[in-house]
C-alpha cells in the first residue's frame, strides 16, 4: 500500500523518529568501510558496506517521493524534496572536501587547491571516496523520474515494472557499461546505481512482509555477503573453484553481492533486536555519512606519520573518525538539514495551488506487490 509505504519510513527527520535497525545497519556499513580501508579485513568488505548504504538511501528517500506524488501540488512537493536532499548531504561534503582540498591534495607553494576544490563540488571529478556523493547527487535527480513512473501501478504490473528498473539499470551501468562515473581526468568506474532501485523497491514491498519473514532475509542476507566479501581460504577456494576471483569479487561481481545487500537491508527494516537497535551502533549511525566522509581524511593522516599496523591504525583512526563525525552533524549536517526543510515548506506553501491530472480523485490505496 501506499499508505503503507509512507507511514513506514517517512517522519524520519530526527533520531528519535528513525526506523527500528536503520541506523544500526547504517552504522556496521560505515565500519566495515573502515575496517577495509584500514587493511584490517579484506578489501571485499569495504565494497559491501557501500553497497549498503546505496540500498539504505534507495530505500529512505522513496517515501518522500511517494508522498509527494499523493499530494496535489506534485511539481512543488517534487522540487521541495530535491532542495531536502542537496542540503542534506551538500554542506557537509563541501565542508570536507574544502578540508581536503586544505590539507591533503593542495599543491606546494600553496594553501589551498581551488581548482580541483571546485571540481569535486561541482561533481565534474570524484576522487577517492567522493566517488559515493556524485552517484547520490544523479541519483536524486533520477529517482523522481522512476518513482512516479511507478508509484500509480499496482499488483503485478508494479512488481514488472520494479523488475525492469533494477535490471535494466545493471544491465545498461554494469554489464553493457553504456554509462560510466567520470572520477577523474584518466579514470572512469561502472556507474553502480542499482543498489539504490534495489532500495527503491524495497520501500514498495517492505510495508507487507512479516516479521518472520524479514528475520529469515536479514540473515540470508548477512551470511551469503560474508561469504562473498570474506578471504579466508575456505571461502577463497571455495570461490574459486566455481571460477571466481575472491578478492575482487565484490567490486568485479557486484551483481552477486546487491541481491545479499538488499536482503540485509530488507530484514533490518523495523529490526528491534540489541544487535542493530543498542545505543552505540545507533549513535554510529546517525552520523554515518560524515563518517564515511572523513574516514579516508584520518586514515591518510595517521598513515603519513607513520602508523602502518592494520589493528593500531583502526584503534587510532576511529576515535578521531567519530569525534570529527558527531562535530560534523551537529555544528554542519543538523543546520543544513534544518534550512532545506525550512525552504522545502516555503516552496510547497508559495502560490496557488497547482492540482495535477487526477488529483482531485482519492489517493490510491494500492501501490505494493502483494494485493492490487
Amino acid at each position: 500500500m501506499l499508505s503503507g509505504v509512507i507511514e513506514t519510513f517517512c517522519g524520519r527527520t530526527s533520531r528519535d523518529a528513525s526506523v527500528p535497525g536503520i541506523d544500526g545497519l547504517r552504522c556496521y556499513a560505515a565500519l566495515l568501510v573502515i575496517l577495509a580501508h584500514s587493511h584490517l579485513v579484506a578489501p571485499g568488505w569495504g565494497a559491501t558496506g557501500v553497497f549498503l548504504f546505496f540500498v539504505l538511501s534507495g530505500m529512505l528517500l522513496t517515501p518522500s517521493l511517494v508522498k509527494a506524488y499523493k499530494s496535489p501540488v506534485i511539481p512543488r512537493e517534487v522540487f521541495a524534496y530535491l532542495v531536502r536532499r542537496i542540503f542534506r548531504i551538500m554542506p557537509a561534503f563541501i565542508f570536507v572536501a574544502a578540508v581536503f582540498c586544505a590539507v591533503i591534495w593542495v599543491p606546494k607553494a600553496s594553501v589551498f587547491n581551488y581548482k580541483l576544490f571546485w571540481q569535486l563540488v561541482t561533481f565534474k571529478y570524484a576522487l577517492w571516496h567522493f566517488w559515493t556523493t556524485k552517484i547520490e547527487m544523479l541519483l536524486y535527480l533520477a529517482l523522481p523520474v522512476v518513482v512516479g513512473a511507478l508509484v500509480f501501478l499496482r499488483g503485478w504490473r508494479l512488481a514488472l515494472g520494479l523488475a525492469i528498473v533494477v535490471a535494466g539499470t545493471y544491465l545498461a551501468t554494469e554489464y553493457w557499461k553504456l554509462i560510466v562515473l567520470v572520477v577523474s581526468p584518466k579514470a572512469e568506474m561502472p556507474f553502480r546505481v542499482t543498489p539504490f532501485f534495489l532500495g527503491m523497491a524495497i520501500a514498495f514491498v517492505s510495508p507487507t512482509i512479516s516479521e518472520g519473514t524479514r528475520k529469515v532475509c536479514f540473515w540470508v542476507g548477512v551470511v551469503g555477503l560474508a561469504a562473498l566479501s570474506a578471504d579466508t581460504p575456505p571461502l577463497l577456494a571455495m570461490r574459486q573453484a566455481i571460477g571466481l576471483n575472491g578478492i575482487t569479487l565484490p567490486w568485479d561481481w557486484s551483481g552477486l553481492i546487491y541481491p545479499f545487500a538488499a536482503l540485509t537491508v530488507f530484514g533490518a527494516v523495523g529490526d528491534k533486536s540489541l544487535l542493530l537497535n543498542n545505543r552505540v551502533v545507533q549513535t554510529i549511525g546517525v552520523v554515518g555519512f560524515s563518517v564515511y566522509l572523513w574516514q579516508s581524511f584520518v586514515l591518510y593522516l595517521l598513515r603519513k606519520y607513520g602508523l602502518e599496523d592494520p589493528s593500531l591504525l583502526f584503534l587510532a583512526a576511529l576515535p578521531l573518525i567519530l569525534l570529527l563525525s558527531v562535530l560534523t552533524y551537529n555544528f554542519i549536517e543538523l543546520p543544513g538539514q534544518r534550512l532545506g526543510s525550512k525552504i522545502s515548506r516555503k516552496i510547497v506553501r508559495r502560490g496557488p495551488s497547482v492540482q495535477t491530472i487526477g488529483a482531485s480523485k482519492p489517493p490510491l490505496a494500492a501501490g505494493s506487490i502483494v494485493g492490487s
